[in-house]
Order: C-alpha cells, then structure tokens, then sequence
C-alpha cells in the first residue's frame, strides 16, 4: 500500500492512495494516514483511482478519519474509486457519510459545501 501527498497547504490537504486496503495495507499506512488527513485538521480530498481493493479495515480507516475532521468542522471526500471499490462503499452506504465524487473539481466544491 502506498499513500502519495499531492498537496498540503493552508486550504486542503489532497492524498493519493494506491494498492489495496485490506488489513497489512492499511497496517502500512494508517499512522501516515493520520497524520496527514486528520493531523492537520484541513479539509481533506482522498484519491482512491489507484485502490484496488478495500476491505472492512479501510473502511474504518477512512471513517475514523473523516469523523475526527467532521469534530473540527471540516470535511473528507472521496475521489474516482475504482468501479469495485466504490460498490463496496455503496453497499455499505458510505456515501451517505462522506461524499464520493469523480471529478477534482467537484471534489474541491464538495469540501467547501
């Protein structure tokens, strides 16, 4: 599992993630992850295009995160998941918490509304 900083700034912090979010990915990851999206208390954009596979362990990965945010008012959305990773949050209705779009921009407006 691998986990890319594209930008961290005043405004956002953006992360990539690529392989799979299954129990050792996440193990790999979740520290860096942490620090990076809910350490820094910015609204938070994750790029899941490049997951392959997400398990019940990334989920809560990415749910912790989003409600620690959501304490400081600030939000985390999802961004272009594989057709497969995204049936599985919707089969879980994760979109109902955190919202799931395929397009950066309408990422960046989903975390200011």
């Amino acid at each position: 599992m691998e986990l890319h900083v594209i930008k961290e700034d005043q405004e956002l912090t953006h992360i990539a993630l690529a392989g799979r979010l299954d129990l050792p990915g996440v193990q790999s990851i979740e520290k860096a992850f942490s620090e990076h999206a809910e350490g820094r208390g910015k609204p938070t954009v994750v790029d899941l295009s490049k997951v392959a596979f997400l398990g019940s362990s990334g989920i809560r990965m990415l749910l912790k995160s989003a409600k620690e945010l959501n304490k400081l008012g600030v939000k985390m959305v999802l961004l272009k998941p594989q057709q497969q990773v995204e049936a599985a949050l919707m089969y879980v209705e994760f979109n109902k918490l955190i919202p799931i779009q395929h397009d950066t921009e309408q990422a960046m407006q989903a975390l200011k509304g």
